[in-house]
């Protein structure tokens, strides 16, 4: 079984990872224990193992029955008007020995019954005791008053997205799966080695003034670059929620598992041509995990200091609010809690439980919301001052509100993504009144019509096509970029229709007909990311950029800053 001497620790037999706490969590919601599988010990070569247990499950697509009991699974899951939010978990039910049918063997598995079993054991009881109150009749009756579909359309909803900790309603159908594959394909491949979107985080900072202020940043922001690895662990220390942001583990054990599975088929077992295509598939599967895993990189080491320089500034706001000081060990706990919900709130936070419902839903309604958390959160900022404004009739704070979250955000990014690439004259005629509206207007409100769901991004999309085709008045909003409108709109549907273009520029170069070399280049790479389902996106900057070079559609670089500017940016000086 082992090549080596020392067999590696993923060979070893497996165990019920939280046995005792969902133990504990079982009794706590059904009033008795289930019965676990006894660790019986095995002795190996390389000593005694003191056994365990890895979850047997039978393969759906030998054994009708299984097919039928994860149909009722995900229809329980779906119901959101059920009493309570956590079932009976299937790895608490006691084995028939005499029940013998093929089992799915894919060790990838391993790590969804980890997440199920740490899901109940954390979450569950949690969960019902919230929903013992959502179902108390004085509870229901003042909800009723407030807003009659605050129960059911809102809490329950929510509470069992939080439960399930998922976002799409269909993730066990093969089109589901596809479509979040290729929607999560989308992303990455836009933020992948973006360097201008990586800078563009610091913004980030002007969304929090309204709630924390801007001298309690500048203070946090000395206070966090003192010692940043120190600040870091000790907000991690204080903080689940701020641990989960700056360390996300669960992702690189579940790609651990992946490369552990991908080991175990080999090439020369396949036969047949079908056989090979999909070995060679699952050989490229912990390829693009490890890719999928780090295309934001970048993205996510400037969003560590952002996170922790708005949590100290919330942190200490509180504690001078309530009169107390901080000892720099963040003791506190209702701070502690301010300073998380701060970041939640102002830095977008991608968990089930803090999105909003129209966020979820089946694959199909998520494609066109590949970036919709970003601006969902702006909405919400606003729509939070505007109530506020309507209370206290302070509508200059309300003005003061959007311009940090709306305009400052828009218009510093724009800014930083001009600096790097093409310059602030986007039609050659210099900076004038038509290049200055764009920047300071039309940058603002794109991102005020994409805190629309769907209309929003239909809209950018439209926008950047005429724009493209040289309507001015469009061009005086979305700027003469035909790029413009990839964030803003639908990534996953650009991803596709930039590599159908890819195979129609094919065609036509087969037919000797002329294309721009800079456009296939770009389109190909796409294309060449749909099919291998890799992040190719991150070189379609440089190489698109040396392509246009290389056509004549761009000057050479007069100086090492043009060069590198054009690999960053994609972008040069039109001939």
């Amino acid at each position: 079984m082992f090549k080596k001497q020392n067999p590696p620790a993923r060979a070893r037999p497996a165990w019920c990872p939280g046995g005792r706490t969902a133990q504990k969590a079982f009794r706590q919601i059904f009033g008795f224990y289930f019965e676990e599988v006894e660790a019986s010990p095995i002795e190996t070569p390389w000593g005694t193992y003191r056994g365990g247990y890895v979850p047997a499950i039978t393969d759906h697509d030998l054994v009708h029955d299984q097919k039928l009991k994860e149909e009722r699974e995900i229809q329980g899951e779906q119901d959101f008007l059920s009493a309570m939010p956590v079932k009976t978990p299937g790895f608490s039910v006691s084995r028939v020995e005499q029940y013998r049918k093929p089992l799915n063997l894919d060790f990838g598995r391993l790590g969804a019954h980890i997440d199920k079993v740490l899901r109940f054991a954390y979450i569950a009881p949690q969960a019902t005791e919230v929903a013992k109150l959502l179902n108390d009749f004085d509870v229901q009756d003042h909800l009723a008053a407030f807003d009659p579909t605050a129960r059911t359309d809102l809490l329950q909803v929510w509470l069992k997205r939080s439960t399930e900790q998922s976002l799409t309603t269909d993730r066990s159908s093969w089109v589901g799966q596809k479509v979040n594959k290729l929607r999560s394909l989308a992303g990455a491949n836009i933020m992948a080695g973006n360097i201008v979107n990586a800078m563009q985080q610091v913004t980030g900072l002007s969304v929090a003034v309204p709630y924390v202020g801007a001298k309690a940043l500048w203070q946090a922001h000395k206070t966090f670059f003192l010692n940043p690895k120190d600040t870091v662990r000790r907000i991690s220390e204080a903080s689940n929620f701020m641990k989960n942001r700056f360390h996300d583990r669960a992702m690189e054990y579940q790609s651990r598992l992946r490369r552990a599975s991908a080991g175990t088929i080999h090439m020369d077992q396949a036969k047949t041509m079908f056989d090979k295509m999909a070995t060679v598939n699952a050989k490229l599967e912990p390829v693009r995990d490890f890719f999928m895993r780090n295309a934001y990189i970048l993205q996510s080491v400037v969003q560590v200091p952002i996170d922790g320089i708005v949590w100290l500034a919330a942190y200490n706001k509180y504690l001078s609010d309530h009169g107390r000081t901080g000892d720099g060990w963040f003791e506190y706990e209702p701070a502690r809690d301010y300073a998380d919900s701060i970041v939640r709130r102002t830095q977008s936070d991608f968990s089930p439980e803090n999105i909003a419902n129209v966020e979820a839903g089946n694959s199909a309604t998520r494609l066109f919301l590949v970036f919709y958390r970003y601006f969902g959160t702006m909405l919400n900022l606003l729509s939070d001052s505007w109530d506020r404004a309507k209370l206290t009739g302070d509508y200059g704070r309300f003005v003061a509100d959007a311009f940090f979250i709306v305009w400052i955000p828009s218009v510093v990014s724009s800014a930083i993504g001009r600096l790097i690439g093409q310059g602030f004259d986007q039609d050659d005629d210099g900076f004038d009144g038509m290049d200055a509206f764009q920047l300071f207007v039309g940058e603002p409100l794109k991102g005020v019509i994409a805190m629309a769901p769907f209309v929003g991004g239909a809209i950018n999309a439209g926008g950047a096509a005429l724009a493209k085709a040289g309507s001015k008045p469009a061009q005086a909003i979305f700027g003469t970029d035909p790029y413009v409108g990839r964030i803003y709109s639908s990534p996953a549907f650009d991803l596709l229709e930039t590599s159908g273009g890819g195979l129609l520029d094919l065609y036509r170069l087969t037919q000797g007909q002329e294309v721009n070399a800079r456009k296939i280049t770009r389109e190909m790479l796409d294309l060449t990311s749909v099919v291998t389902g890799l992040p190719f996106g991150a070189l379609k900057r440089p190489l698109g950029y040396v392509a246009g070079v290389k056509d004549g559609q761009y000057e050479e670089p007069a100086n090492p800053f043009e060069a590198v500017s054009g690999l960053v940016s994609g972008k040069g000086k039109e001939e």
